[in-house]
């Protein structure tokens, strides 16, 4: 597969991670970032219930965006860089659908939504990841900075605006890509073409 990138401002995601939605408010810390902030987000001990989610109008975006606080676990192919697409992973003890991995080639996982880290995040640790609605600009700028270097790629360069988007393997990662002749969950839909 080739791999292009495209920008998580241009994505819209469905919230299919289980669980309701509140609208609480987790602590910003002193530059303003909400889901960023490390004293709740890429953290060995988790500061809320996993499966925590929260929606909240995002001004810069234009619309409502999502956020769940999930585990990430790293899995065995090669490690994405920057920010990562994932989707549940579930182990071999449990079908505990809090946990993600950006890993395409984890055997016990099951693609069932999208979830994208708003921090670079190490293995077993928990975090804020955008799941559903727009992207998360207002109240995560560092995730919102690094939309100018794309990191969520698409497996093919065919994806055109209004695609319906589901998550594929990419050399070991998580991409999106057009649906296609493809039978598995639609998990977004592309606002403009990639390139």
């Amino acid at each position: 597969m080739a791999a292009s990138t495209i920008s998580p401002a241009s994505i819209m995601l469905y919230d299919l991670c289980p669980g309701p939605i509140s609208h609480d408010m987790p602590p910003a810390d002193s530059s303003g970032d909400v889901f960023g902030n490390t004293t709740h987000c890429n953290v060995a001990s988790a500061k809320y219930p996993i499966g925590t989610k929260v929606a909240y109008y995002d001004k810069t975006s234009g619309g409502w965006s999502i956020m769940a606080y999930l585990t990430y676990v790293a899995g065995t192919g090669t490690a994405a860089a920057g920010q990562l697409a994932g989707g549940p992973y579930c182990d071999t003890t449990t079908t505990y659908p809090y946990k993600v991995t950006h890993d395409g080639e984890t055997a016990n996982q099951s693609y069932g939504y999208a979830a994208v880290a708003v921090l670079l995040m190490t293995t077993t640790y928990h975090g804020w990841f955008w799941v559903g609605g727009v992207c998360p600009q207002e109240k995560a700028p560092d995730f919102a900075t690094s939309i100018a270097t794309p990191v969520i790629i698409t497996a093919t360069n065919d994806v055109a605006t209004g695609d319906l988007l589901t998550l594929v393997d990419s050399s070991n990662s998580l991409a999106l890509d057009n649906v296609g002749t493809l039978t598995t969950t639609i998990v977004g839909v592309a606002l403009t073409a990639d390139v």
